[in-house]
């Protein structure tokens, strides 16, 4: 890792990414070792309560556990605790400050139900209530530097509980898997111009379309997703085939000529797929292919679910942070989410809450002042829908083939156009020029409505 790395990661990302092999182990060892677990005897039904990247461990373990559990295993992003939890249902409450308040007020029902609690934390409002649900406490290590770095703590730690309830077999053999491919991948990403770091630069300014297929794909790629929101702060969108394949296909029907520009699809493999979500994969591939700027596959490695979903989640955590590092953005620090936390915590401003009660004015309202007429305006080299197209259209994307006419792709194109096949404009040695004219903002996006 270079010194310009450290300096841009002010929390440490990049070394808690590669401390992921040791997260698991450490995880492993300390819920192990936690005592007064409610008895397994008569459980009928699991909840995993969590959000974020606290909530995704309950994903992955139904991902990996739920196919062979002995009882249903489901998750629960809500504020509310599922109707049905009752005496015999065991839940798991996972925040990884163990403040998170939609898992405290979930938790909280649960507990009032009668379930049967395990509070999995690092600290925090879940700790303090722990004993007086009766519910022991799986201690997250609290030097991760954010809930999401936690991936291997927030989803090994609920296996072993649910193993050592008699619900599920075979997690110890699993996690030694997983933790011996995370080493492997880790060794590969760490080099200069690693797989990830590569991957990051296809990537570039396009937002990331993310397909995973089954369960262990779909968790995958809600996990890259989230890991492109919070580490370089960028869109990102995710689905799940073979759901897409009867819906979000039709989509790419009309709008390829932006779409094209501003989307990359990366489709994530594991060798754990239905024969047919394969195939899907393909036909997905072929129907797309001219509708986004690249079609990118990463195959999962290992040996078992849990190692194949943790070898993508590393490859996407690290593929993520060069991004950010790419972009100068500080992977760490989430400022928008820590505002939304804080303006929550408070109450709202007595004028939001009375603002239905205000009678109104009698005084009848100031008439609206009279538009401005519309002016036209000269030629620019990015108005309108061109801005998107124009913002790579340069010399070298024309010669990738990027720039388009109609539905083709040709290499060394040299205009593009709307669905309609007007011509918008053109790429010479001088850059993209706009041959648009602008007149009113009603009309700046599209003109062919």
């Amino acid at each position: 890792m270079t010194a310009d790395l450290h300096q841009a990661d002010s929390l440490g990302m990049f070394g808690a990414t590669f401390a992921l092999a040791e997260q698991m182990s450490d995880a492993a060892a300390v819920a192990a070792a936690v005592e007064g677990l409610p008895s397994g005897e008569g459980i009928t039904s699991v909840v995993i309560l969590g959000m974020g990247g606290s909530g995704i461990g309950g994903d992955v373990a139904v991902a990996v556990a739920a196919p062979g559990a002995r009882v249903p295993i489901v998750v629960s992003k809500h504020y509310e605790s599922p109707a049905w939890v009752g005496p015999d249902t065991l839940v798991l409450a996972s925040s990884f400050s163990g403040n998170t308040e939609e898992t405290v007020a979930a938790a909280t029902a649960a507990a009032e139900a009668g379930a049967r609690m395990v509070v999995m934390a690092s600290g925090g409002e879940l700790e303090r209530l722990a004993p007086a649900w009766g519910a022991p406490l799986v201690r997250f290590d609290a030097s991760i530097p954010m809930p999401r770095a936690g991936i291997g703590a927030v989803s090994v730690s609920p296996l072993v509980i649910l193993e050592r309830l008699g619900l599920i077999d075979g997690v110890g053999a699993q996690i030694a898997a997983a933790v011996d491919q995370v080493r492997r991948r880790s060794e590969e990403l760490a080099g200069e111009g690693n797989p990830a770091a590569r991957l990051a630069r296809r990537i570039g300014r396009t937002m990331p379309l993310i397909y995973g297929g089954g369960v262990l794909g779909e968790v995958a790629a809600w996990r890259w997703k989230g890991q492109f929101n919070e580490n370089p702060k960028v869109p990102a969108f995710c689905n799940r085939v073979p759901e897409l394949t009867h819906n979000e296909v039709a989509g790419w029907a009309v709008n390829g000529d932006v779409t094209r520009q501003v989307l990359t699809m990366l489709m994530l493999r594991h060798d754990f797929e239905h024969p047919q979500v394969a195939r899907r994969f393909e036909l997905i591939a072929e129907a797309c292919d001219e509708v986004v700027a690249d079609v990118l596959t990463v195959q999962a490695q290992g040996d078992g679910p849990l190692a194949q979903f943790m070898d993508l989640a590393l490859v996407g955590d690290v593929t993520t942070l060069h991004l950010a590092l790419d972009l100068g953005v500080d992977p760490g620090p989430v400022p928008v989410l820590d505002d939304i936390k804080a303006r929550l915590a408070s109450p709202p401003p007595r004028a939001d809450r009375h603002a239905a009660l205000t009678p109104p004015s009698p005084h009848p309202p100031h008439p609206a002042p009279t538009p401005a007429p519309p002016r036209s305006r000269p030629h620019h080299p990015f108005c309108g829908v061109c801005v998107a197209l124009c913002a790579t259209h340069t010399p070298q994307n024309v010669g990738r083939g990027l720039t388009v006419r109609g539905a083709h792709r040709s290499r060394g194109l040299t205009a593009w156009a709307t669905p309609t096949g007007a011509t918008r404009g053109t790429v010479g040695p001088g850059g993209p020029t706009c041959t648009r004219r602008q007149t009113t903002p009603a009309r700046r996006h599209h003109d062919e409505a």
